[in-house]
């Protein structure tokens, strides 16, 4: 099984990498990398999963985990989902 480079262990700060599993921990994996990682880290989940992969993890599975603006780059540039009417308010954590 391919394993998870210890370089992004910032992206996935709330879990051990050595206790992921790139199936089971899958939408924690995603959505941590595409919220939190750097360019080289989401290239690096590109080519791990499947873009439509992501795309649908991004889509069915999302976790609050992401600002407003990162919200919006994944959607509108990252997945070009300009016209779909996705809740921001499962993506998106509140700061107070």
């Amino acid at each position: 099984m391919k394993k998870i480079p210890k370089s992004l262990q910032g992206a996935l700060w709330s879990v051990n990498i050595a206790k992921l599993d790139l199936e089971k921990d899958r939408p924690y994996i995603i959505n941590q990398v595409l919220s939190y990682g750097t360019l080289d880290e989401i290239r690096w989940l590109m080519r791990t999963y499947r873009k439509d992969v992501v795309k649908q993890v991004f889509l069915n599975q999302p976790m609050k985990v992401y600002t407003k603006q990162c919200f919006a780059l994944m959607k509108n540039v990252m997945f070009d989902l300009k016209q779909a009417n996705i809740p921001e308010e499962k993506y998106v954590q509140a700061f107070y």
